[in-house]
């Protein structure tokens, strides 16, 4: 008790002059004591268990979408690898076999025609990757992440004992 006195007195001495900071030291001083001849309220029976039952129920819902979001993306950029690796495996097969010395025509490999298909294939993906409609979903992953995080503290407080009174 003695050494936060002492701390009390430091600080209130880096904003105050003497006078000025002994004064606001006996009135935060009093104003810990006041506080402390008071009983902490005590909470409704069964209201902490209601708080923790309705942020884990949250927490899953917000779960649930974020591994449902999670599996759509994951299987449009599986779709899109196995397309693409298709894709070059087709050409390995349709490329002209080049012997030594033979000149290449890049644009007969690479032509207009191939890089529409392409392009159109893209297209097509990228419409039903962004046309999945995730349940509540609001597409701005910073609010998604700040309400996990929200909920995530909500429980850490829910779960300790401060609550028991």
């Amino acid at each position: 008790m003695k050494e936060n006195k002492k701390q009390l007195n430091d600080l209130t001495r880096t904003f105050y002059d003497e006078s000025e900071a002994a004064q606001m030291s006996r009135e935060i001083e009093d104003a810990d004591a006041l506080l402390a001849s008071f009983d902490s309220p005590c909470l409704r029976a069964g209201l902490a268990d209601q708080i923790q039952a309705d942020m884990r129920r949250r927490s899953a819902a917000i779960h649930r979408k974020t591994v449902l979001l999670r599996s759509l993306l994951s299987g449009a950029a599986a779709c899109l690898l196995i397309g693409a690796g298709l894709f070059w495996m087709l050409r390995q097969q349709a490329a002209p076999v080049l012997t030594a010395g033979a000149d290449l025509n890049v644009q007969e490999i690479f032509s207009d025609e191939t890089a529409a298909s392409i392009a159109s294939d893209l297209d097509e993906i990228s419409e039903q990757i962004y046309a999945a409609d995730v349940a509540g979903w609001d597409r701005l992953w910073d609010t998604e992440l700040r309400t996990i995080q929200e909920i995530e503290e909500m429980e850490l407080l829910t779960d300790n004992d401060f609550w028991k009174g």
